[in-house]
């Protein structure tokens, strides 16, 4: 089943957790999820944000541009989780297989 998000949820989205914590929700990288974001012009925080933030800092959030002919206002990201399982499963057994 995928999940499918416009491109302002998306951004929200980003802008609320780290990357490498959203990207776990969808079983992804936070690499995989970074090339999402720069497919759709999506701004994501920069290196050192989260600290800053949880710092009590003020961190400028990067708006979110309007979106051009290149960039899609649907964002598709598939639910790898339990094929994730099934997968982790199988590559169990040939472990176990290989003793």
């Amino acid at each position: 089943m995928a999940r499918v998000f416009t491109r302002e949820e998306f951004y929200e989205m980003v802008w609320s957790r780290p990357l490498t914590h959203l990207a776990k929700e969808f079983a992804i990288s936070d690499v995989a999820l970074h090339k999402i974001c720069k497919r759709h012009g999506v701004p994501n925080p920069t290196l050192g944000c989260w600290a800053k933030m949880a710092a009590g800092q003020k961190v400028n959030r990067t708006l979110l541009p309007k979106a051009d002919a290149r960039t899609l206002d649907r964002i598709t990201i598939a639910d790898l989780s339990r094929q994730c399982a099934a997968l982790a499963d199988v590559r169990e057994q040939a472990r176990i297989l290989a003793w």
